[in-house]
């Protein structure tokens, strides 16, 4: 780590920030963001008004702490497009989308067309477009959001892309913003407390929301040692589990296995942890979890090592929390000193006598501290956060990266629904949550249910395996579950919100729904945007490479309703189609060994930074450049590129394969048999050339130039773009 940003309420600036967690100084008062008066609470945390921005204050908080972290690493503007960048949120997007609902609603048409011109407000890309159109990244990108997990989860995939040699500066971090929507669900879920977040207490009542944006710039340890930076820590390992089991109520289980996975990934001991940043909400569940895995990690050291919880004086920031919490894990190693419990009001006797940090700001000589932290959906993340040690050299750890290994990741069964109207068929109403059989699926769950089920069979086992993850992609995730939160705020106030609507409107909630069905208790991760379904099969894939997982169940998904394929028509893509494509991927040895058949290797992958709202020939013909020279393919080796659907992009597209490959190269377009399948788009083309390859050739009409025969073990390039998403 060689620099740090922050936005938020008890301080703007890392320093800021850190002196008010020192104090235990939080800012929890009324607001007015939303008439707050028709809830029983009626507090939370608030960044002030001058941080805020005239549009998105997600957006507005993302590019001052992003600057900051820049700044504090000593990166000017000649030496920033060589970094990438991995941003995490939530709620980014929500505040307009409301108000476009609403218009939809009401038939207010001039109101939701002028918000439609502008879809940076609309959109969770519009984070990710504005942070690299401000600051000319042009390195890997992606845009994570496993719910309260999801700032960890994307610093941990920026750790990986510098592990593996993709790149040697990331900005990893994540934003987001106060939103009705959010307060709504979680009040609807009487997970508020009335007055003050007090994690582990006796009496805890629940959380206290808040907002803001935390980044933190991630080097390879030689290039940073070069150019005479200052290290602040070096993030020594990460792991990554789910629960597989309830979507909202979490288990110790899980949670232990993420902290175990994340010591051993940094080749270190249970007994060499020096401090613990937990989760932390100050809910009785989540704490009473966290406590029990906490204690059984350190065993019989549970009364000497230290835990706090920056929840306690910064409150929840939702899919932010990670990077604040590992802002604060290395600052407590830079100053040698960790925060208290802000909060705190005494023992729960029902919890394991943890030794927390009650007492005021104290010395913390340790090496190390963990961090913590969970979402809905039983997804789990810790970051290992070391202080850097002098004789540090090369990446961060000699683990073989990507390029290295002897692993090979092959594509062992694939399944795609597709509809023929643009529509898919209802799933069986009968489905359910594991552990939670009151809470039925809802229809986008139920769809991807249906398609492991195509692929996997009926679950037998409820045992939890945690060496298989799931990972998968989508464009706007549960859209019907988002439109009723909105019409019953709109028609009823907030005694109309269903608590399981908000349950399962976080984007992770399909692949959660997943792992519990089928006992997965690896990473669980969701990719937004364009661009995710090819996103998440080449993180499916680096889960394979790296040894974190044996199988990986991946791919992506989309839901469209009457009302969002209008906004999809006002922005360009009249066309959308409802896909879920799952697949699994594995270990070639390993599928060999067990007898089953390889329909596909994934050679190669590159993503690149958005420079405008869609990609250019120059920005496609340089992706696809890197993706070649990771796989190892000429040029003249590819027998066939298959085009994204986007028809903004198509002329772009057309140049870059021409440019790239000549006049020769097959060049197909499944838009006409399939429409635009959005994230599942890139998956989909998977599918549709492994059955092209089994009968000999590509679909009727799709092909636009070249050839219709497919040439057996010729390398295929799929492209992939997304609206401000970048392209892979």
């Amino acid at each position: 780590m060689t620099g740090l940003g922050v936005v938020s309420p008890i301080g703007v600036g890392a320093e800021a920030f850190w002196r008010a967690l020192i104090a235990g100084r939080d800012a929890v008062a009324p607001f007015t963001i939303f008439d707050a008066t028709r809830y029983r609470t009626r507090i939370a945390q608030t960044v002030c008004e001058d941080a805020r921005g005239p549009g998105d204050p997600a957006v507005a908080f993302a590019l001052r702490a992003a600057e900051e972290a820049l700044t504090h690493a000593g990166l000017d503007a000649a030496q920033r497009p060589a970094c990438g960048l991995a941003v995490a949120t939530t709620a980014a997007g929500w505040t307009a989308g409301q108000r476009l609902f609403e218009a939809y609603q009401t038939k207010d048409h001039p109101s939701f067309e002028s918000l439609l011109e502008h879809p940076e407000a609309l959109l969770k890309e519009g984070t990710l477009w504005a942070l690299a159109a401000r600051f000319s990244l042009e390195g890997p990108c992606a845009l994570l959001s496993p719910a309260c997990a999801a700032a960890s989860s994307a610093i941990a995939w920026a750790a990986q892309r510098v592990r593996d040699g993709d790149c040697d500066l990331m900005l990893a971090g994540a934003t987001d913003a106060l939103t009705e929507v959010v307060f709504a669900g979680f009040h609807a879920m009487r997970l508020l407390a009335e007055d003050a977040c007090r994690p582990f207490s006796a009496g805890r009542r629940g959380l206290v929301l808040s907002e803001g944006a935390a980044f933190l710039v991630l080097e390879n340890a030689a290039h940073a040692r070069a150019r005479g930076a200052n290290v602040l820590a070096q993030l020594g390992g990460w792991g990554l589990s789910c629960d597989a089991s309830h979507p909202t109520t979490p288990a110790s289980d899980g949670m232990l296995r993420a902290m175990k996975a994340a010591i051993e990934d940094a080749r270190l001991q249970p007994e060499d942890v020096g401090q613990i940043s937990a989760h932390g909400t100050g809910s009785v569940a989540n704490d009473a979890a966290e406590a029990t895995a906490i204690a059984s990690l350190l065993a019989e050291r549970v009364s000497d090592v230290p835990v706090t919880a920056v929840k306690g004086t910064l409150g929840h920031t939702e899919g932010a929390a990670g990077a604040f919490a590992a802002v604060a894990g290395v600052l407590s190693l830079q100053h040698g000193a960790r925060p208290p419990l802000g909060g705190y009001t005494g023992a729960d006797a029902g919890l394991p006598p943890l030794r927390l940090a009650t007492t005021g700001a104290e010395p913390h000589p340790g090496r190390n501290v963990l961090v913590n932290a969970s979402g809905f959906g039983g997804v789990n993340v810790s970051l290992f956060f070391e202080r850097p040690l002098p004789s540090a050299t090369g990446q961060l750890k000699d683990e073989p990266g990507r390029r290295s290994s002897t692993r090979h990741a092959v594509v062992t069964s694939i399944v795609a629904l597709t509809g023929r109207d643009g529509s898919l068929a209802e799933p069986d109403a009968g489905l359910c949550w594991p552990g939670g059989r009151s809470l039925p699926l809802d229809r986008v769950c139920g769809l991807v249910l249906t398609a492991a089920q195509n692929l996997l069979g009926a679950s037998e086992s409820t045992a939890v395996d945690p060496a298989v993850a799931v990972i998968l992609g989508t464009s706007y995730g549960s859209q019907a579950r988002h439109e009723r939160i909105w019409a019953a705020l709109a028609q009823e106030g907030p005694r109309g919100v269903d608590p399981n609507d908000f349950a399962l409107s976080t984007f992770n909630a399909p692949g959660a729904a997943l792992a519990g069905n089928y006992g997965f208790g690896g990473a669980n991760l969701i990719f937004l945007g364009g661009a995710s379904g090819a996103a998440a099969i080449d993180e499916a894939t680096r889960q394979i490479v790296s040894g974190r997982a044996s199988r990986v169940l991946t791919g992506a998904y989309d839901e469209l309703t009457p009302y969002f394929r209008r906004v999809l028509a006002g922005l360009g893509t009249p066309d959308a189609s409802e896909t879920v494509v799952l697949l699994v991927l594995e270990d070639a040895a390993q599928a060999q060994q067990r007898g089953a058949a390889s329909l596909a290797s994934i050679l190669g992958f590159a993503s690149r930074c958005p420079r405008n709202r869609w990609p250019d020939s120059p920005d496609l013909a340089e992706t696809t450049c890197v993706a070649l020279r990771e796989a190892a393919v000429e040029t003249s080796d590819v027998s066939a590129v298959v085009l994204d659907p986007n028809q903004q992009t198509r002329s772009a597209q057309l140049e870059a394969a021409r440019s790239l490959f000549g006049p020769d190269v097959t060049l197909v377009d499944l838009t006409p048999r399939y429409g635009n399948s959005l994230a599942a788009s890139a998956p989909l083309a998977l599918d549709v050339a492994i059955e092209s390859a089994r009968r000999g050739s590509w679909p009727d009409g799709s092909v636009l130039r070249g050839v219709a025969a497919i040439e057996p073990g010729r390398p295929v390039l799929i492209n992939a773009c997304g609206l401000m998403a970048g392209r892979a």
